[in-house]
């Protein structure tokens, strides 16, 4: 199980038989105002990596023609 979402080195295993409860977050594990700094065609750009998960032939980097 990850401890800490911005440092993905802590982890702690543990055994099915100690979980007694799995309820969903009410919150996301991305840190809060990540996409803030970045502006729409960084966040487009990181969209299309994610959903192309990371394949830079995938259709979703097309490029625009600049005039």
């Amino acid at each position: 199980m990850l401890t800490d979402a911005e440092d993905s080195t802590k982890v702690v295993d543990i055994s099915k038989h100690e979980i007694e409860e799995i309820v969903p977050s009410k919150v996301s594990i991305m840190p809060k105002d990540l996409l803030k700094p970045l502006n729409e065609d960084e966040v487009l750009d990181l969209l299309a990596y994610l959903l192309s998960r990371g394949d830079d032939r995938s259709g979703r980097f097309k490029q625009e023609k600049k005039k």
